[in-house]
């Protein structure tokens, strides 16, 4: 018999609950791409790695509300890191702050830009298969 942590109830439901919701996240950011709405692709793809990550969390009993949770993800597995948790670690620096910035305006070399003129087709794809990579991982 293996020393398995118990997980209370709470966070086990928060974990499907956030899987569940990720996994809507990938299907819309496929849909806005199909659609070629590269702005809300990149919300949805960087959506789906931020909520597959946080149900990982909630299994290692920790709860948060933040955006940028690769620091939360690093210090939580450091211990029993696995081959796989690079690309997640990848994944959630690349897509870091994807979130405001394919919602708002934003300033690039003193023009402010809006995400649709930001985003373009290669830099959603990348997105798309790190949402994918992630997704399976949970």
């Amino acid at each position: 018999m293996t020393n398995l942590p118990v997980i209370p109830r709470r966070y086990k439901e928060y974990a499907l609950a956030y899987i569940k919701i990720a996994e809507k996240d990938l299907e819309r950011a496929r849909d806005a791409l199909n659609r070629k709405d590269y702005a809300q692709c990149a919300f949805y793809a960087q959506q789906c790695i931020d909520k597959s990550v946080k149900a990982m969390l909630e299994l290692k009993l920790f709860y948060t509300r933040e955006h940028d949770i690769l620091p939360y993800f690093v210090e939580k597995f450091k211990e029993e890191w696995k081959e796989g948790f690079n690309i997640i670690v990848e994944a959630l620096d690349e897509t870091r702050g994807v979130w405001l910035r394919s919602r708002y305006p934003f300033e690039i070399e003193e023009r402010v830009v809006i995400p649709e003129e930001y985003y373009d087709l290669e830099k959603v794809k990348k997105f798309i298969i790190y949402a994918e990579k992630v997704f399976r991982r949970t």
